[in-house]
């Protein structure tokens, strides 16, 4: 083997490393490669043309595993030439991986349009001979790549220069300007002319099925986050070989390594290739293969050459910012989004770019929303009518729909949830807040839990959006008085340098309600409250009333009852610890630090939080509600409200 003293000789090492003998009952067997933990790759014809149990060795190690794709699979798929159909490739499924050797690192630029590289360069090889020995022995190639040949109209890679002996089909083919895996040997050349033969192009893996494909290169991207030992090589060896690669990349490979990761984390977005077009356009009018994950998107963008515009990989990457629900991977993705555009010199261009797309904006007051206002029917109280109203900005609002004819509950919810898309399309802004303005005795509907989009049965209205409650009473009220006072708390929320200061109302909380009435109105008088049981317990309720009259303009509360404390079981009204006390513990702890203004998405990210491994049934985002009041977001008079007529 070809261990010389520089890095091109660490990395035939590494390669070494990642490279099994393939073997099982009636197969050829050969030679493959780890390319994700879980995940061998090698020729079709190797495994015998057919899926089922195999084993894979190394000089350290074996382990069972499954071909679960060979194409093509029966031996009677040969060409007139006697060479097994294209593609000739077969995937082993690895489901033990704690004792993988390594993992390659797949070099998979994808062709734009008709494009091919015109590749030329020194190849490493690695595998499992059988010349000169009755037993297979790991061996090595050195050998020279020059560009395309097409088998079936089929592209295959060239390589020349070298032995490729029987046993090495379904070798790693390394590209050693770059440090990337360029493909896999299919064959050497025919008898009597044994240098050199054709090699599969890593482009081919997109003969696999869809989902096979992405969970190969999510397990890849995972593998490679770190700066491990081979994303390490990899950048020094094109930091001294940078002037022989044409043309230098456009990210170093740690960096592309590092984002890949996150990307492989994030949940993959049906509309990959419209986000894609959106993104290249007009740099790349058009790709005539479908993306299938962020992976190959960013294979096809990262390489774009830099202009005057944000760059495609920056336009892309805050598209995907955007769609991002986890707010851990949003923190993540932020931070490489910007560092690029720093290494980019566009970090100014970005951020005209983004504008308040980048995050909620300080000033909520200048955040659109779709606003639905929901009152009863004038002629039978348990009907309702309900209007959505566009606001993009002070005084700037459109009625996207009014209903005309009053629905019981049932009708009207299913009604809005059916017109709500729309508007949310139409307003055609992701960080858009849904306020609805409801009156007291639906203010627990589980606005939040809706899920609005059929093809993302997984995600929830308030897991997308910031999702607000206000109230109808206060709305209607035309008393100059109380629409001070609410404005005035407001204000002093608004102006804190601090967090919000919450009132917690624990369970079973003695006070009157003359009491409460009589708290509100006092100088220091309560700004924002945590409930510990939702409105439609009546001392609650009670509370949140003399609250909304006094104008009391941000409330929370936890949408469940207390069984502990509202039940008739033997442990009601003990000292133990119940779940509206720890709802309301953790809320409180959760919250601090968070401004009046930051609520909303705080409150999303909860939500968003308590769907991650590790959450508990306590964690505040299964449970909690905002009631959130902004005097400033309410059309003006020149746009009356619905009628309860």
């Amino acid at each position: 083997m070809f261990h010389g003293g520089s890095k091109t000789g660490e990395l035939s090492r590494k390669l070494a490393d990642c490279v099994v003998l393939v073997e099982g009952d009636d197969i050829e067997g050969g030679t493959g490669f780890f390319v994700a933990p879980g995940y061998v790759l090698t020729c079709s014809h190797v495994v015998g043309w057919r899926r089922g149990p195999v084993t894979v060795t190394w000089p350290a190690g074996s382990l069972h595993g499954t071909v679960v794709f060979a194409d093509p699979e029966a031996p009677d798929h040969l060409t007139s030439a006697g060479l097994t159909q294209y593609p000739d490739l077969a995937v082993i499924e690895i489901e033990d991986t704690t004792s993988v050797p390594g993992c390659v690192f797949l070099g998979d630029r994808v062709f734009l349009g008709e494009q091919r590289p015109g590749l030329e360069g020194s190849a490493h090889v690695e595998g499992y001979a059988t010349i000169y020995s009755d037993e297979p022995h790991l061996s090595s190639a050195r050998l020279t790549y020059s560009g395309f040949t097409d088998l079936q109209n089929q592209p295959l890679l060239r390589v020349s220069g070298d032995e490729i002996p029987s046993g090495m089909s379904g070798s790693p083919l390394l590209d050693m300007r770059t440090g990337e895996v360029l493909g896999l040997v299919r064959t050497n050349r025919n008898a009597n002319q044994p240098h050199g033969g054709l090699a599969l192009p890593v482009a081919a893996l997109r003969r696999l099925p869809g989902d096979l494909l992405r969970s190969i290169w999510r397990a890849h991207d995972l593998f490679h986050a770190d700066e491990g030992p081979w994303t390490s090589l990899r950048t020094q060896l094109l930091t001294q070989q940078r002037q022989d690669v044409s043309p230098p990349p456009l990210i170093n490979p740690a960096d592309e390594a590092a984002l890949l990761g996150i990307l492989a984390r994030l949940d993959r977005v049906e509309d990959v290739n419209a986000v894609f077009h959106h993104a290249a356009y007009p740099q790349v009018p058009s790709l005539n293969i479908e993306l299938l994950d962020y992976h190959d998107t960013v294979q096809v963008l990262v390489n774009l050459p830099l202009g005057g515009q944000l760059h495609p990989v920056l336009r892309f990457l805050a598209a995907l910012l955007d769609r991002c629900h986890d707010p851990v991977l949003q923190v993540l993705l932020r931070e490489n989004l910007r560092r690029l555009a720093v290494m980019f010199d566009q970090k100014a261009v970005l951020d005209e770019h983004l504008g308040s797309e980048s995050g909620p904006s300080p000033n909520l007051r200048r955040t659109s929303s779709v606003l639905a206002e929901v009152v009863p029917s004038a002629h039978d109280p348990d009907q309702y009518l309900f209007t959505l109203w566009l606001y993009r900005g002070p005084g700037q609002w459109d009625t996207q729909f009014r209903e005309t004819t009053p629905r019981p509950e049932p009708g009207l919810w299913q009604r809005i949830q059916d017109e709500l898309p729309k508007a949310l399309r139409r307003l055609g802004e992701r960080h858009a807040i849904v306020e609805f303005v409801l009156p007291l005795e639906l203010l627990n509907e589980p606005i939040d839990r809706w899920q609005l989009w059929p093809e993302q049965t997984a995600t929830r209205l308030g897991q997308r959006h910031a999702v607000v409650l206000r109230s109808l009473d206060n709305w209607q009220d035309e008393e100059e008085t109380r629409r001070e006072d609410s404005a005035a708390r407001w204000e002093y929320l608004r102006d804190l340098t601090g967090p919000v200061p919450l009132t917690l109302v624990r369970c079973r909380d003695d006070r009157e309600r003359e009491a409460w009435a009589g708290l509100f109105q006092l100088p220091a008088g309560q700004t924002a409250l945590a409930l510990a049981n939702p409105p439609t317990e009546p001392s609650t309720g009670e509370v949140i009333v003399e609250g909304l009259f006094a104008g009391v303009p941000v409330l929370l509360w936890r949408r469940d009852l207390c069984d502990l404390h509202y039940s008739d079981s033997p442990g009601s009204g003990t000292g133990e610890s119940c779940a509206g006390t720890r709802f309301l513990d953790t809320l409180d702890r959760s919250l601090q630090g968070v401004g009046v203004t930051d609520l909303p998405w705080k409150v999303r990210d909860l939500r968003n939080m308590a769907t991650q491994p590790g959450a508990d049934d306590d964690h505040p985002g299964h449970q909690v509600v905002l009631l959130w009041e902004d005097p400033e977001r309410r059309p003006p008079d020149e746009y009356p409200l619905a009628s309860p007529s």
